[in-house]
Formats: C-alpha cells, structure tokens, sequence
C-alpha cells in the first residue's frame, strides 16, 4: 500500500510540474498495483489522476469520461479531499465544453465536500470559490459571483499567500467595476 500512495504522491508531483508524459505513463501502473492490493481509494486516485493528466494535456473530452467513472465509482459514495478534487476539476473540464450548469454542479458539490470533510484544506476551498465566482460572472449572474469571490478572499486571507490574495481582491474589483 505504501508503495502505491509514493507512487500517487510522485504522479502528483508530475502533473503539478507539468511532467503530463511521465504522469500517463505511471497511473496505469497504479491502478494495476492498486488492484493487487484491493485498494480501491488507490485506484479511484489514480484514475482521477489520468483524468487530470488529459485535462492539463488539453484533451478535454477524453477527459470527461474518466472523471465520470472515477466519481460514480468511488468517490459518489466516498467523500474526501481526492472527491472534491474530482469534483472540482470535472466541473472545470465541462466549463471547458460550455456545459456553465453542469460545471456549476460540480464545483458546488466539490465546495459540500472541502466544507464538511476537508474545512481545513483552506487553500483548496478558496479555489473552489474563486472558480465558482468566475462561472458566476461568465454566466452573466454578477450577484453570486461577487458572493462567491468574497468568500474565497476571506479564505485567500488566511492562507497568507499574498501573490493569490491580491489577484482575489482584482478579480472581485473588477466584479464591482463591471
């Protein structure tokens, strides 16, 4: 077990440094190991990871599926950090087709979960907000997009991450101005 969570661990040190082509070539690998063991969690994180590597790798619609599958799966059932990560980047990836309500579904189901399991996780909560703020406002609803962005400065606040803070307090200036 512990091999598979170094080998999730360094899959997600891959997407993150943009590494998509050693990311896809270690997730199926995972997801084999993880059978092995009976580890579904293992196998849920790693099939959204192949999911994320196809967002990022600008595959959007090969994406989708894969998100479906991990969500209806495992993580519909199983509320964590790694299910409101889905949730989030699914939305994401139907924002990215035009499907604005099914994203808004998915980023409020992501924000159900950071918000009972993962409250802590304040980083992750402020994206989640901020993300929500933005469909909010491409969805022409100016009301709830300034709701959702002053949620996430709230959170952007306590992070301490000045760089993130800042580009918040823009965004929802030019909320106002708008």
């Amino acid at each position: 077990k512990g091999i598979v969570w170094a080998m999730i661990e360094r899959t997600d040190i891959f997407i993150d440094q943009d590494e998509l082509i050693k990311a896809e070539l270690l997730t199926p690998k995972i997801i084999d190991l993880a059978k092995q063991i009976n580890d579904s969690l293992g196998i849920a994180v790693a099939t959204l990871q192949t999911a994320q590597v196809k967002l990022y790798g600008k595959k959007v619609n090969e994406s989708l599926p894969i998100f479906e599958t991990c969500i209806n799966s495992f993580f519909s059932r199983h509320p964590s950090k790694y299910a409101a990560l889905a949730y989030n980047d699914y939305g994401y990836a139907l924002g990215q087709t035009g499907n604005l309500e099914k994203e808004a579904t998915q980023l409020i189901q992501a924000l159900k979960i950071y918000e009972t399991v993962d409250k802590e996780n304040i980083q992750e909560l402020a994206i989640t907000l901020n993300n929500l703020s933005t469909l909010y406002y491409s969805m022409n609803n100016k009301e709830k997009a300034i709701e959702y962005g002053k949620r996430s400065l709230q959170y952007r606040e306590k992070t301490g991450d000045y760089e993130k803070l800042s580009l918040s307090c823009c965004n929802l200036s030019q909320l106002y101005a708008g």
